[in-house]
């Protein structure tokens, strides 16, 4: 009968998906379809037939746990992935970016033990790019403490061995022939000879294998191999946006966001009635231009300041619209609002951001940052003051994890705007913020890490940095870093002095100090609180739990040193990527799960940990990336997957007056004591930019050139040639020199 009813489609059936069906079957776990069997092959022809939307719906776990908001379109995508899980069938699960493709399995895999009783409600993932290779899946040999090399296993190996849901994320972004090692496990056989893998991989029950991907040829996207395509069940998830090209299913695409965002609302304690009729009002705010993420974080910013009891729950949202939104504040079909940006200092350590009648408070101190060095008089330009009211919004949220901001706009504001909140927010900034310049030569180990080789004395010394970093940031542990530091650099000293890592027995005065000060580290490391220890990684974890001093040492060891962004991931902080549209897309997309709003990340390159899941990564991380960009017009050059994660914050270029203002910001920092007299140096610096933009029109100068500027009062002149009252003005005409000699045609003779 299925047979028949597809042959009337026209759908065609190859020998595997006649397998298939004998499987589904054979298994009879249908009762949620009552098409169940013919509309998981409708769907691999993006045929929706013959499904009853509500069937069993309302009974299922995530109904009532409100982690999944269900639509009719939704409906029929779930109840077709629960059949083809419950059958043990791979996916193929495709659709737009931004849809809930990745979330939809995840949900399923964390309540499979309801749907089928005995399975694991675990999941592995890999996410793919194009440098995508079989040992991300598989594992690879890795050399131990011992020096002796074990093969450790990959995701996917894990996931078969233990019956778990395996994910490949962003499927078709891996290179066809990486993937073609697959076709075995797609298969469904009990034991597995995999390549590189030295042992028979036994499939245990449970396992399922789950491709989500955009469709070919979005953002180089590839199509997916034939054979692969033929063993797996394919499944097209709607999408949520209009989409102008095709009127038809424009109004059936409103309707099915409008159904999701009235249960994000009910979610957050609204009424169904309530919920539906302000989901109608959001959608015309913005007419509808915004996909499922930028409506969660709409939702998420109006829940903090208790949407559910507010007067007017319409002006409230828009009012976080003219924030979250600015780019379509011209758009916005709602009264302007006042934005009235204000920035106090709270209490000693807390900080009061407010816009358009909102506010959050931060913990920092104003004065901490050169640029609020006056506190809240301090004459900062409007335009930093409304991105770092923005960045706040953000970055520090009440009650959930922050939202990963871009910012988009001129060189050297975006980066100046972060350091400064890092200065307010952190005690010493350096510390708590950490800045990844890209370009594009950037390879995916600057950012992650990887395996390198220790001697007993550099191991040591490593394990005390990485200890020393996370301590920096908690102001409690400030003598422990004294001790760390003083410690370290006696050490270091005396491997200088030494060829070699001294061996234990010697007994001449040099080995016996280096002795005592390795002995004096390692019970430092042994001694370190748990709070502290909490925020290093498991692989440092396990080294300094087992550290000991013993008579011989392994003259080598092989650790993961992990990279910039993994060291953030576990000890928390301010990561910034510096632009970001620099690098290939595929070193930026290995990030693409840490941007979602329970991240995890996938880390092959570590033999010890495959995947670093949502808990184990710090609640303090913020993640911040910037973008150059001269006008509005044009694209950011940066993966659309990228974007639709994170929350876009365009950076105003500033304009004479606003350079001004912080002429007497850089004159206070970059004087070095070389000055006295602060308002005369200013003054001067005035004037001589007054006259060069009168002149030349078409200079265009930017916060860094003014600061490189500033800096050329700390060189030092010869009092031979210079007398003392002419050294600044001197030192001014030199930078000058220097830096616009090009765009002012300068020769020696004028």
């Amino acid at each position: 009968r299925c047979v028949a009813k597809l042959e009337k489609a026209g759908i065609p059936i190859t020998l595997q998906q006649l397998l298939i069906l004998r499987e589904i079957l054979t298994v009879g776990r249908c009762s949620h379809l009552p098409e169940g069997v013919a509309t998981l092959f409708l769907h691999s022809a993006r045929i929706t037939f013959g499904l009853d939307p509500s069937a069993a719906a309302d009974d299922w776990p995530w109904t009532k746990a409100k982690k999944f908001f269900l639509t009719p379109l939704r409906r029929a995508v779930l109840a077709v992935v629960c059949v083809a899980l419950q059958c043990g069938l791979p996916i193929i699960l495709e659709g737009s970016t931004s849809v809930g493709k990745t979330s939809m399995v995840q949900l399923i895999a964390e309540y499979r033990r309801v749907l089928l009783p005995g399975s694991s409600s675990r999941w592995l993932m890999v996410s793919n790019s194009s440098n995508t290779l079989e040992q991300d899946y598989l594992g690879t040999y890795a050399r131990g403490r011992d020096g002796i090399f074990e093969f450790k296993r990959g995701a996917l190996v894990t996931a078969m061995e233990k019956g778990l849901v395996f994910i490949a994320d962003e499927w078709n972004l891996a290179p066809s022939h990486v993937l073609s090692f697959l076709a075995p496990v797609l298969e469904g056989r009990a034991v597995l000879s995999l390549p590189g893998v030295p042992f028979r991989v036994a499939v245990a029950p449970g396992f399922v294998f789950v491709a989500t991907q955009n469709p070919a040829g979005a953002s180089g996207r590839n199509i997916t191999p034939a054979q692969l395509q033929r063993r797996c069940i394919t499944i097209a998830h709607p999408d949520f946006c209009p989409d102008r090209d095709k009127s038809n299913s424009k109004k059936e695409n409103q309707s099915e966001m409008l159904h999701v965002v009235a249960s994000k609302l009910v979610a957050v304690g609204l009424s169904e009635a309530d919920a539906r009729k302000l989901a109608e009002e959001m959608l015309k705010i913005l007419n509808g231009n915004l996909t499922l993420r930028q409506y969660d974080r709409w939702i998420s910013r109006a829940s903090e300041d208790n949407l559910r009891g507010a007067e007017d729950r319409r002006d409230l949202l828009c009012r976080h619209a003219a924030i979250l939104f600015p780019q379509y504040l011209p758009r916005m079909n709602h009264p302007r609002v006042a934005e009235n940006i204000k920035i106090e200092q709270l209490s000693e350590d807390k900080v009061k951001f407010s816009m358009y009648g909102l506010s959050r408070i931060m913990p920092g101190v104003l004065v901490r940052s050169k640029l609020f060095w006056k506190g809240e008089k301090s004459p900062v330009p409007e335009k930093m003051r409304r991105t770092l009211a923005r960045l706040v919004f953000a970055l520090f949220p009440a009650q959930t994890r922050s939202e990963p901001v871009l910012l988009t706009g001129p060189t050297s504001h975006k980066t100046f705007a972060l350091v400064t909140l890092a200065q307010i927010a952190f005690p010493k900034w350096e510390h708590g913020m950490t800045v990844v310049p890209l370009s594009p030569l950037s390879e995916t180990n600057e950012l992650l890490g990887g395996v390198q080789p220790f001697s007993w004395g550099s191991m040591l010394l490593y394990i005390a940095a990485v200890v020393r970093d996370a301590a920096s940031r908690d102001p409690q542990h400030a003598e422990l870093v004294l001790q760390l530091t003083e410690t370290c650099e006696n050490l270091f000293q005396s491997y200088a002095e030494m060829e070699d890592c001294p061996s234990r027995s010697s007994e001449d005065q040099e080995s016996l100090k280096i002795l005592e000060l390795e002995r004096e580290l390692v019970k430092r490391l042994s001694q370190l609180p748990p709070d502290l220890l909490a925020l290093l990684s498991p692989q440092i974890q396990k080294l300094v739990r087992n550290l000991r001093l013993e008579e011989s040492t392994p003259k080598q060891t092989f650790l993961f040193r992990a990279g910039p962004v993994l060291q953030m991931v576990y000890s928390g902080g301010l990561l910034v990527l510096e632009d970001l549209n620099l690098p290939k897309p595929a070193m930026t997309e290995r990030l693409n799960t840490l941007l979602e709003k329970d991240p995890s990340i996938s880390v092959s390159e570590d033999p010890g940990c495959a995947v670093i899941e949502s808990r184990s990564i710090s609640r303090k991380l913020m993640i911040a990336a910037t973008v150059h960009t001269e006008s509005n017009s044009g694209g950011l050059g940066v993966s659309p997957m990228i974007v639709s994660r994170m929350t876009e914050i365009p950076v105003s270029p500033y304009s004479p007056e606003d350079l001004e203002l912080m002429v007497p910001v850089l004159v206070h920092d970059q004087l070095c004591g070389s000055w006295s007299d602060e308002d005369k140096t200013t003054d001067l610096i005035l004037a001589l930019l007054g006259k060069l933009q009168k002149a030349h029109p078409k200079i265009t100068l930017t916060v860094s050139l003014v600061v490189l500027w500033v800096r050329f009062l700390c060189v030092p002149l010869s009092s031979a040639v210079f007398p003392e009252s002419s050294k600044m003005p001197a030192a001014l005409l030199l930078g000058i020199w220097f830096i616009f000699r090009d765009a002012l045609e300068l020769t020696p003779g004028n």
